[in-house]
């Protein structure tokens, strides 16, 4: 999860730019691997903290 932040700061970036299509892709792309992540660590103990990433990022979706 090392270019999170990267990846976070390059969404904002596109959505100040009113690039909204680029910034829910790159939010899309980390949510994803951020629920993998979760997967692999937690197994099938995942599901709540699964929750909490969707709407963290529904969130985000709705700022960007």
């Amino acid at each position: 999860m090392g270019d999170t932040t990267d990846r976070l700061v390059e969404a904002l970036e596109n959505a100040a730019r009113g690039e909204e299509e680029a910034a829910a892709g790159i939010l899309g792309a980390l949510e994803r691997s951020t629920t993998a992540v979760a997967r692999e660590f937690f197994g099938s103990g995942a599901g709540e903290i699964e929750r909490l990433v969707r709407e963290h990022f529904a969130e985000l979706d709705r700022m960007a």
